[in-house]
């Protein structure tokens, strides 16, 4: 039987973020980082293999002395886009030394406001794909590594232009997932949702989720099960998409990306210079029992209180009347301008009929009346 599904936080980001639980770094637990030298300054990078570029914020490359060297379509998940580039005299990782390096710029203030912790870039494929790179989410590390490992399970990844793809079975149906390590949710595509046969799909959905980027809600649903080389996962929630005009999911054959909700099971060493991932189960992970069980809003923090972005169909808010752009001034008797992103979101899940759901509620709604 699956276990009840509520809200895994949206940051509404560029990326879709869908927890807010934190590890050393300051990011959710499912992304990692790592530090990155440019030109000398080391910064923290996003580790993001769903990303074919390798990214630098825009502030930090004037820092470092960037100069913009022409322009360049980076394809996302919801869109497809064009950016300024630049070439960097060197950039490290660990050992590893490069020289003349384009990067991306863009503005990446809005994710270390989400993130809590100040990000400088995004490590994309292009550069990941030279080196090995071990994670593991629960110490939160991403680190160059010269061996694989012992004990692990190797995984043929299928590599289309600079993008990786990892074979996974939903129920009994194989399909090709983007490996996304930028993301927190797996998510599937319109049509490859509609493409499972009935005793494939979800014993539970629910409607009215939002993610950055994308037009219009997705769904949530909960699979009876996912397989990722000789690992079955049961009773698995993903996330489905709607088709956007642009961008990965556009495309009709793409069926989704993998995240950090299933990589996090694992130790992973990516060697995606043979386009191989290796996985090992991670005996430390604990997997959140709450973590999909709340009132049913997603939110965004805005100053001293906390808004309202999205209400999920049929959910306990949705039944007390809450709305788009209610501000949630409290919870659980604490004032939300005294609660970090995590802290807040805690207040909102646990068992099924904790009193904090109503509380929460009655908060919302006061802060609607009052304007």
């Amino acid at each position: 039987m699956c276990r009840n599904v509520g809200i895994a936080i949206a940051l509404l980001l560029w990326f879709s973020r869908e927890s807010a639980a934190q590890n050393q770094n300051g990011l959710t637990r499912r992304l990692l980082t790592t530090r990155v030298e440019v030109n000398g300054a080391s910064g923290l990078f996003l580790v993001d293999t769903g990303s074919d570029c390798t990214i630098i914020d825009s502030a930090f490359a004037q820092r470092v002395g960037l100069k913009s060297s022409g322009t360049a379509l980076v394809e996302r998940n919801y869109s497809t886009e064009e950016h300024i580039t630049a070439t960097a005299e060197h950039v490290r990782i660990g050992a590893k030394t490069w020289s003349s390096v384009p990067l991306v710029l863009l503005d990446l203030t809005m994710l270390s406001k989400m993130q809590m912790a100040s990000i400088s870039g995004i490590l994309g494929t292009d550069l990941l794909a030279r080196m090995k790179m071990r994670f593991l989410y629960t110490s939160g590390v991403a680190e160059v590594v010269d061996d694989i490992g012992q004990g692990t399970f190797p995984v043929r990844l299928e590599k289309v232009r600079s993008r990786y793809f990892v074979p996974v079975i939903i129920g009994t149906t194989p399909v090709e997932m983007l490996l996304d390590s930028g993301t927190n949710m797996t998510a599937l595509s319109a049509s490859a949702w509609r493409s499972l046969p009935l005793s494939s799909r979800a014993n539970r959905t629910i409607e009215g989720i939002q993610s950055s980027g994308s037009p219009a809600s997705a769904l949530v649903a909960c699979i009876p099960s996912i397989q990722v080389g000789d690992t079955v996962l049961h009773d698995y929630p993903l996330r489905v998409t709607s088709s956007p005009a642009s961008g990965s999911f556009a495309d009709p054959t793409f069926a989704g990306i993998l995240g950090g909700d299933y990589l996090e099971h694992f130790e992973l060493t990516l060697d995606l210079e043979h386009s191989v991932m290796h996985l090992k189960r991670d005996a430390a992970f604990r997997a959140d029992p709450y973590e999909f069980v709340t009132v049913g809003v997603q939110f965004f923090k805005s100053g001293d209180a906390f808004s309202v972005v999205a209400v999920w169909k049929d959910s306990p808010a949705e039944a007390a009347g809450v709305l788009l752009g209610d501000r949630i001034i409290s919870v659980n008797g604490r004032a939300s301008a005294d609660l970090r992103v995590e802290e807040f979101a805690k207040q909102l899940h646990g068992p099924v009929g904790k009193h904090a759901a109503n509380e929460l509620l009655a908060n919302v709604i006061a802060a609607a009346l009052v304007g």
